[in-house]
């Protein structure tokens, strides 16, 4: 394993996450994606957006409206084609690793990113098991940090079922689930992990359907909805 890079003080909190996501335990030898976005060291927003893709969109957007107090973190999530046991595992270990770097200090000295109680945190993802696996990762984190469990509250922000019909999201963005996926739904509904998202994960247990988030992003785009618009009307 690559051991995280020291920053100097002073050094930009891009250069502590860069080096922080460098790290070949969780990607391997290289890892050309940006996974971080914002100015601000004392956010009042922190979105933690599965896909890259939907990362580079709200980034975008955030850039082009000059907005700095929210800060951005990628997980990278892997593709619906390529999803195996293997990825579920790199991505839920990812989930679990961001949730440490948000809340212990002591481990990772270089991270100026300030989070308090008044920081409000949102995960962005499909309407999947393995988004919903990766949300409540992030949720819980390590139960041996109890006091920074309780001081970071994680909502979810991403795909839900009201979304595909207030959206009308396109069929094609309808995917029928692969049988890891199946697993840890079933994992996710027997062991009551996200009470919140019930008719969601009972919609793909019964239908055997997930929904992308590149869907939802299409259709409110064709609504003429922005999609900082979109989420500020979730905050």
């Amino acid at each position: 394993m690559v051991k995280v890079k020291a920053v100097k003080k002073g050094s930009s909190r891009r250069a502590f996450i860069k080096a922080l996501w460098d790290d070949q335990e969780i990607f391997g030898k290289e890892n050309p994606l940006k996974p971080f976005h914002g100015d601000s060291y004392d956010p009042k927003i922190i979105l933690v957006v599965e896909k890259q893709w939907a990362y580079m969109r709200i980034v975008d957007e955030l850039e082009s409206n000059n907005i700095k107090d929210i800060t951005v973190i990628s997980l990278q999530g892997f593709p619906s084609d390529k999803i195996t046991t293997e990825s579920i595992k790199e991505t839920l270990k990812l989930s679990k690793r961001v949730r440490r770097v948000l809340e212990d200090k002591s481990k990772y000295p270089n991270n100026e990113l300030h989070v308090s109680s008044r920081t409000k945190v949102y995960f962005i993802g499909d309407m999947d098991p393995i988004s919903y696996a990766s949300y409540y990762s992030l949720k819980k984190g390590n139960t041996k940090f109890k006091k920074a469990k309780d001081k970071i509250k994680v909502r979810y922000l991403g795909v839900t079922l009201s979304d595909t019909k207030k959206y009308n999201i396109p069929k094609e963005y309808f995917i029928s689930l692969n049988k890891p996926e199946v697993k840890v739904l079933e994992y996710l509904i027997n062991n009551k992990l996200v009470p919140e998202l019930k008719k969601e994960t009972s919609f793909m247990y019964s239908t055997g359907l997930k929904v992308e988030i590149e869907g939802l992003f299409l259709a409110i785009e064709n609504k003429k909805i922005s999609v900082l618009d979109y989420l500020k009307n979730k905050f």
